[in-house]
């Protein structure tokens, strides 16, 4: 229980304070109600696709949508992760706003090893992106 109101109060403090936290959370769509086109008994050659969900609290909800031929790992996810916040930067930069000192990102499913690999190419992101001005 503690674990899920720590996640409560993150999403409180983005709410907040959006300047200064940003909070993500993502998650992917069953993929079995997402095959195009989707009628209930219909036996036909169906089109596989990925819906991925991303909400950045307090602001906005966007779907990313990849078909079959993208695989559905750690670098979908960090791709996803990586145009959120280029949105979040654009949007920043067109309010001639600061992009938050403080990221939270809810990784929900995925092996351990995807999400150690996400937060290493975040932790990379992010000295490449702040080591000029320390």
């Amino acid at each position: 229980m503690g674990e899920k109101q720590a996640y409560y109060n993150r999403i409180a403090e983005a709410v907040r304070d959006p300047g200064m936290i940003m909070s993500l959370n993502s998650d992917g769509m069953d993929q079995f109600k997402t095959r195009i086109p989707h009628n209930v008994g219909d036996d036909v050659t169906k089109m596989g696709q990925h819906l991925q969900g991303m909400i950045e609290h307090g602001k906005e909800f966007v779907i990313y949508r990849t078909f079959d031929n993208i695989r559905k790992d750690a670098c979908l996810g960090i791709h996803c992760i990586l145009l959120q916040i280029e949105r979040r930067i654009d949007r920043d930069r067109k309010n001639n706003t600061q992009f938050p000192d403080t990221l939270y990102y809810q990784m929900d499913g995925g092996s351990e090893n995807s999400n150690k690999t996400t937060l290493l190419i975040m932790s990379l992101w992010w000295f490449i992106e702040y080591s000029s001005i320390l």
